[in-house]
């Protein structure tokens, strides 16, 4: 399970603290020790997928980000190991709660989006980017990712005839678009969403010849064509407010 959870008032404030989760060791530093640490503790196929993200320069890249909005991040944030769905933060110990890419993977989100709405202060902000399995890209098929999908067919994932064709590189929870709406209304009232769309023209064009045919009729456009949900919520203020 792969969450993080930060101080991030780089929405109010030009100084940050961070602090991040996560159920595996997440090197800091590119030292042999802490790979054989991550190797040891998370397993092979983890530890070569975060030496690919690291020599691909995502988090380099991140930092520059970071730098063009004229903020400034800790250099070295502080990595918790910890469960996102049974966090042992004390209660409103953030100001902001920001997690992208993560909450398909979780196999309990309720239990998350619960403990967020604890560790939030009143008025902190939570922030979630979650990739849609009904999305084209939702099956996390890297061979999608990198352009490489010649013998994979657009939604492949959710076709009975092409699912035997699909390499998921984690697990997925397969939770549809609706389910994230009600998951998140329930914990947090008055969360607001959004919808990332497809912006593919090959797979928007995909999708009539599909409906003619009869395929994916029980999913809707909007999920289909929509590669991430962003729900944004803002915790009242009233300190009489406790986490359904």
């Amino acid at each position: 399970m792969r969450f993080m959870a930060a101080v991030c008032d780089a929405f109010f404030a030009r100084h940050n603290r961070v602090t991040g989760i996560d159920l595996d060791v997440i090197p800091q530093h590119p030292s042999v020790r802490e790979y054989l640490k991550m190797f040891r503790n998370n397993g092979s196929i983890r530890t070569l997928k975060t030496m690919g993200r690291k020599a691909m320069g995502y988090d380099r890249a991140l930092r520059r980000e970071v730098e063009r909005q004229g903020l400034t991040v800790d250099d070295d944030p502080t990595i918790v190991a910890m469960d996102a769905a049974a966090m042992t933060f004390p209660d409103g110990s953030f100001d902001c709660v920001f997690s992208h890419s993560c909450f398909e993977h979780l196999s309990e989100p309720g239990d998350v989006i619960r403990h967020v709405a604890r560790v939030l202060r009143p008025g902190g902000l939570a922030h979630v980017d979650a990739h849609l399995y009904t999305s084209d890209s939702g099956s996390h098929d890297v061979r999608i990712f990198s352009g490489r999908r010649e013998s994979i067919p657009a939604w492949s994932h959710l076709r009975p005839q092409y699912r035997h064709l699909v390499q998921p590189n984690s697990y997925l929870n397969e939770i549809r678009l609706s389910q994230w709406r009600e998951l998140f209304s329930q914990h947090w009232p008055g969360v607001t969403f959004r919808l990332r769309p497809e912006h593919d023209p090959a797979i928007q064009r995909a999708l009539a010849p599909l409906r003619s045919d009869g395929e994916l009729k029980e999913y809707e456009d909007e999920e289909l064509l929509s590669v991430y949900l962003v729900a944004e919520w803002v915790k009242p203020a009233s300190r009489s407010f406790l986490p359904i």
